[in-house]
C-alpha cells in the first residue's frame, strides 16, 4: 500500500504486488530543452528515496538520463536499442544504479538506429508497452524519458503509459507545441483504440519576480497550459542546484532535497503516488 503522510511519501512494501501495481509515467513534449530528463530523474529520485521500487527508462539516443545516473554509455553492451529492435527482453538490459531502489533501462546513441522504423501495424506502436509487461511485478513505478522529436519513441512511450506528464519551459515555443501534441495524440489514440491520459503538466525553469507590477511568466504559461490541456499544472522553479546535481550525477532528492526545486519535485512525486493509488 502506498500513502502520503505529512508531506513525505510513505511506502509499505508488499511482496504480493498485483499486476496493476506498476504505474507507468511518460514525460513528453515535442520540443527539446524543456526539462523532461531533469524532471523524470528527480521525481524518480524522490519516489525511490522514500521506499518505492522504481525503474527509469531512457528512450533518448542522447542518453542524458543514463549519463545523469553516472553510467558510462561506452561500457554498455546492451541497451534500449536491443529492446526496441526485438533483440532482448527488457529484464536483460536493466541495470542497478548508485541510488537505492532505482534501476535503469539505459540508452546509448546506437538507439538512433531504430528511428527510421515505419508503422505497419498496431504492434509497432506497442513495442515498449509489451516489453514493460515483463517487469510489471518488479516495480511500483516505471518512468520513461522521451526524446523531443522522434515519432517512433514518442508514440511508444505514450502508448506504454498509464499517465503522461507534459513538460514545457517558459518559452513561447514550448507553449505553442501543446495544441499540436494534444491534437496529434488524441487522433492517433482514437485510431488504435487507446486512451490518452495526460495526468498533469510541468512548467519548468520558472524564475521569481520581485516586481509586483511585472507579469510572472511562469504563472502566465501555467494558466495557458491548463486551458489547453485541461489538467493540473505544477510550476518548477529555476535553480542552479540542477546543474550541481548533474555534475554530481545524482538526483535533487539526494543532493538538495530541501531546496525550492527539491520541494517542487517532492510535491509532484506525491501527486504521482496519488495517481497510482
Amino acid at each position: 500500500m502506498l500513502c502520503i503522510k505529512r508531506g513525505v511519501i510513505m511506502v509499505s512494501m508488499n511482496n504480493n504486488v498485483n499486476s496493476s501495481a506498476n504505474h507507468v509515467v511518460t514525460f513528453a513534449h515535442f520540443k527539446g530543452g524543456t526539462g523532461k530528463t531533469t524532471s523524470c530523474l528527480n521525481i524518480a529520485g524522490f519516489l525511490a528515496k522514500y521506499g518505492a521500487k522504481v525503474l527509469v527508462i531512457d528512450l533518448d539516443p542522447q542518453a542524458n538520463l543514463t549519463q545523469s545516473l553516472g553510467v558510462d554509455v561506452e561500457t554498455l553492451g546492451k541497451s534500449m536499442y536491443d529492446v526496441m529492435a526485438h533483440k532482448k527482453n527488457i529484464k536483460d538490459i536493466v541495470i542497478s544504479t548508485k541510488i537505492p531502489q532505482l534501476d535503469l533501462a539505459p540508452a546509448t546513441p546506437y538507439l538512433m538506429h531504430t528511428t527510421l522504423k515505419k508503422y505497419e501495424s498496431k504492434k509497432d506502436a506497442l513495442i515498449l508497452k509489451t516489453a514493460i509487461k515483463n517487469i510489471k511485478d518488479d516495480y511500483q513505478f516505471t518512468l520513461i524519458d522521451l526524446p523531443p522529436s522522434n515519432g517512433h519513441f514518442i508514440v511508444n512511450g505514450v502508448m506504454a503509459s498509464d499517465s503522461v506528464i507534459v513538460v514545457l519551459d517558459t518559452s513561447v515555443y514550448a507553449l505553442n507545441g501543446l495544441e499540436t501534441f494534444r491534437t496529434a495524440f488524441d487522433s492517433y489514440c482514437d485510431k488504435i483504440g487507446i486512451d490518452l491520459n495526460i495526468a498533469m503538466a510541468l512548467v519548468t525553469k520558472c524564475k521569481k519576480h520581485f516586481n509586483p507590477f511585472k507579469k510572472n511568466i511562469g504563472k502566465e504559461i501555467g494558466k495557458s497550459t491548463k486551458s489547453i490541456l485541461g489538467t493540473s499544472v505544477f510550476l518548477v522553479p529555476y535553480s542552479d542546484h540542477v546543474y550541481e546535481s548533474q555534475i554530481k550525477q545524482i538526483p535533487i532528492s539526494h543532493h538538495k532535497p530541501g531546496s525550492d526545486i527539491g520541494a517542487a519535485y517532492m510535491r509532484i512525486a506525491e501527486e504521482i503516488v496519488s495517481l497510482r493509488n
